[in-house]
């Protein structure tokens, strides 16, 4: 919606309204309609209060449910309007992507009939893809097949189910491991044709193949996010990761650090804090690691497979009765989970993987 002007100063701002449009125009997935007729409404005013300061308010409307998701504020003194609004309208444009994509993603999953579009399946599929629950990524998985179908250009939903067959290979949920690896880098090898200007497919693609251990791709997808959405948790928690992998643990906290700042809330904050006790796994500080490991849990405990890290770090922490007991945890959910299996999940380093196949070992995992 065109933003209201209050006082003589404001009118140096009367474009911040078709700059944050511009900015989210740029998102594959946001469409741009004429005012009043979009789905979320952005509503804003700039006020000049008199004394050389503007004072900008802005509101998303959900009008479908009649209700607000998000209010945000910001200063400025009158004159530094052009750097000042080129970056608020690339801040806010990304604060918008992260609410209208998890609003989407709730709206598709509470919706009882079955969706009909390439959209509402990818976003009913993403809400299965972040419960990181193998019986939900196998029905994430049909939707996903659907969606394709129904928009084979569109690279979301490709992007999607690359991620998410990737995340069955790294975590355990198949028995197929270097078959559903490889389906995920065919899907992501599509979807990356497709997916120029679309942040959300890029930090997709990039847990793709970061999952299907190509690094080098899955940085330049995560990079490619952030250059279009400076503001995206997903994009640093993924640049995280790809630092963590690279034994630069150091880089990777501050990272996931700056993820978790950006979205507190965020349902992917679990993957943060398990970089978080990944670097500092990688860095010997094996308690640190644990306090990590155990808040990844809390905020996701359907994460089952951190046990298999939890439980090696546990024992270097000389906390041989909790690494047991995460043990059994961990042959509970995954009982014919191997070594051999472990160390072949996730790209960490050779040092990160004997330092875990030790303790596993120790504490009974059968190596084949």
């Amino acid at each position: 919606m065109p933003f209201e002007l209050v006082g003589e100063g404001a009118a140096c701002m009367s474009d911040l309204g078709d700059e944050i449009a511009a900015a989210l125009g740029r998102t594959g997935w946001i469409g741009i309609t004429p005012a009043p007729a979009g789905r979320y409404q952005l509503y804003g005013t700039v006020r000049d209060d008199g004394s050389r300061k503007l004072r900008i308010k802005m509101m998303l409307l959900d009008q479908s449910a009649g209700r607000y998701i998000w209010a945000d504020f910001a200063e400025c003194a009158v004159g530094d309007n052009i750097e000042f609004r080129d970056w608020l309208s690339g801040l806010v444009a990304g604060a918008v992507r992260s609410i209208v994509r998890d609003a989407e993603i709730d709206r598709a999953a509470r919706r009882e009939s079955m969706p009909t579009t390439a959209w509402k399946l990818s976003m009913r599929a993403l809400s299965m893809v972040m419960t990181t629950d193998p019986a939900a990524h196998q029905n994430a998985i049909e939707l996903l097949e659907k969606a394709m179908e129904l928009a084979p250009r569109d690279p979301v939903p490709i992007a999607l189910g690359a991620w998410c067959r990737a995340q069955r290979a790294g975590h355990h949920f198949t028995g197929c491991q270097q078959a559903e690896r490889s389906n995920a880098l065919r899907l992501a090898s599509d979807a990356s044709t497709m997916s120029a200007g679309d942040p959300l497919a890029a930090t997709m693609l990039s847990a793709a193949y970061m999952l299907a251990h190509d690094l080098v791709a899955a940085e330049a997808h995560a990079r490619r996010a952030l250059s279009i959405d400076g503001g995206s948790a997903w994009a640093w928690g993924r640049l995280g990761w790809v630092h963590a992998y690279r034994d630069d643990a150091v880089t990777a906290i501050e990272y996931f650090k700056i993820a978790h700042v950006l979205a507190l809330d965020d349902p992917l904050s679990f993957l943060w804090s398990i970089g978080v006790a990944a670097a500092n796994f990688e860095l010997g500080r094996y308690d640190r690691a644990v306090q990590w490991y155990q808040r990844s849990l809390v905020e996701q405990p359907k994460a089952t497979w951190v046990n298999r890290f939890q439980a090696p770090a546990l024992l270097l922490a000389d906390k041989r009765g909790s690494a047991r007991q995460c043990m059994a945890a961990l042959r509970h959910a995954f009982p014919d989970l191997t070594v051999v299996e472990v160390r072949t999940g996730l790209p960490h380093t050779s040092v990160v993987l004997d330092r875990v196949a030790d303790g596993l070992e120790s504490l009974g995992m059968s190596l084949n």
